[in-house]
């Protein structure tokens, strides 16, 4: 019996640990950024600067190439959970109820991201459209 071992980087621990992560920065931002009283934009804005960060410094301890540089969909899941504690906000859920919102969306659609293979275009995706 021969066992294959998935690599380091698509294993699934690893892929869940990462939006675990990624939800962590977010969230975290996001709570900072509303107690300075930044703007709705604003707090969207530092929750994915925050998550993206946090992301990118986690790999290079890990050694590995960042996802950000890689994975195009892996700052708007931050965005979408950025959002997410805007609008629970918003609508009058405060503290850790739209903190847990924040943390929620963003791992759900990171790993929805991952399980489907979201991508945005790239720059290399785009034909010239003159010649």
């Amino acid at each position: 019996m021969r066992i294959v071992l998935a690599a380091p980087d698509t294993h699934p621990i690893t892929i869940v640990s990462d939006a675990i992560g990624l939800a962590a920065f977010a969230t975290t931002g996001a709570i900072v950024a509303t107690d300075a009283g930044v703007s709705a934009f604003g707090v969207v804005a530092v929750a994915m600067i925050n998550a993206v960060g946090g992301g990118a410094f986690a790999d290079l301890l890990l050694d590995r190439a960042p996802f950000i540089l890689f994975e195009d969909f892996y700052a708007n899941c931050a965005v979408l959970g950025g959002l997410a504690y805007v609008v629970a906000g918003t609508v009058g859920f405060v503290g850790s109820t739209a903190a847990a919102l924040c943390a929620a969306v963003t791992v759900i659609t990171r790993l929805a991201a991952v399980a489907y293979g979201w991508e945005l275009p790239t720059a290399g995706d785009l034909e010239p459209s003159m010649r």
